[in-house]
C-alpha cells in the first residue's frame, strides 16, 4: 500500500516537472520572438506640402491705471464690453471669445525717503483672445477695435486649425520614399529586406505664424486706417522611419 502511494506521488511529481518545463521553454520562445532581430536596417525620408492657413488668433487688452481699484475696474469693464459687442456685431462668436488674461495689481513708491514702500496706483489688465476663421473679417476688427479706443491690439497669427489632416499626401510620399530606400540599400549592401520591426512618425511644422506686430490706440489721431493682411502659406513637413530586419 504504502509502495503504491509512493510510486503515485512520485509520478505526480514527474508530470508537474515535464508541465514547468513546457512552460519555460514556452516562455523563452515567446521572449525570444519578442526580441528585435540581430541584424535590422533602418531608414529615414521626409516630405513637404504647403498649407494655406486656415485660422487667425487675434488679442487685445484693455490696460486702465487708477488710484481707485473699484473705478478702473468698472472703466475696464466698460470698455472691454464695448469691444466684445464690437466683434460679436462683427460676426464673430462668443465660443471662438475668450477672456485669457486679467489682472489687478498695485503700483507702489520706491522712492520715498523713509524707505518705506506705499501704494501709489493700481493697474488693471484685461486681455481677450480671438479665433477668426473668416479672413476677410480680420482687417476691419483691427481698426474698428483701434477706433473703439482699445488700447493695446497684439500679434495676429496664422495657423493650420487640423494640421495632422492637411498631412495625408506628405505621409503617403514620405513612407513611398523610406520604402524605396530600403529596398536600394539591400540591394547595394546584397541583402534581402524581412518583415518591418517598428515605423516611426514625427512631424516639424512651423507654429502660428505672427504677421501683424503690437499696436497701441495711444496717440493715434483720427480713425485707424484699415491694415492689409495677408496669410500667405505654410510649410508642413512629415519625416518617418522604418526598421526591417534584413536577410
Amino acid at each position: 500500500m504504502q509502495n503504491n502511494l509512493y510510486q503515485g506521488a512520485k509520478l505526480v511529481l514527474v508530470i508537474v516537472i515535464i508541465i514547468a518545463a513546457c512552460a519555460a521553454v514556452y516562455g523563452l520562445v515567446s521572449w525570444g520572438n519578442s526580441l528585435t532581430p540581430a541584424k535590422t536596417m533602418t531608414v529615414t525620408a521626409d516630405a513637404q506640402t504647403n498649407v494655406s492657413p486656415d485660422l487667425a488668433t487675434v488679442s487685445f487688452s484693455e490696460v486702465t491705471i487708477g488710484s481707485d481699484p473699484t473705478k478702473i475696474e468698472a472703466a475696464n469693464a466698460t470698455q472691454i464690453n464695448s469691444a466684445i459687442n464690437f466683434v460679436k456685431q462683427e460676426g464673430i462668436s462668443s465660443e471662438d471669445i475668450a477672456t485669457t488674461n486679467y489682472n489687478l495689481s498695485p503700483n507702489y513708491d520706491y522712492t520715498r525717503k523713509d524707505g518705506k514702500v506705499s501704494i501709489i496706483s493700481y493697474t488693471i489688465t484685461e486681455t481677450e483672445t480671438l479665433k477668426i476663421k473668416d479672413f476677410t473679417k480680420i482687417a476691419p476688427i483691427l481698426a474698428g477695435l483701434v477706433n473703439l479706443g482699445v488700447n493695446q491690439i497684439g500679434q495676429v497669427t496664422f495657423s493650420v486649425e487640423d494640421p495632422d489632416s492637411q498631412l495625408a499626401s506628405a505621409r503617403k510620399e514620405a513612407f513611398a520614399k523610406a520604402q524605396l530606400k530600403a529596398q536600394q540599400m539591400a540591394v547595394d549592401n546584397g541583402v534581402k529586406l524581412g518583415g518591418i520591426i517598428s515605423v516611426s512618425e514625427n512631424t516639424n511644422n512651423i507654429g502660428p505664424l505672427p504677421i501683424y506686430n503690437t499696436m497701441s490706440a495711444a496717440g493715434v489721431s483720427g480713425r485707424a486706417v484699415t491694415p492689409t493682411i495677408e496669410p500667405g502659406t505654410q510649410q508642413l513637413t512629415d519625416y518617418v522611419s522604418i526598421t526591417y530586419a534584413i536577410q
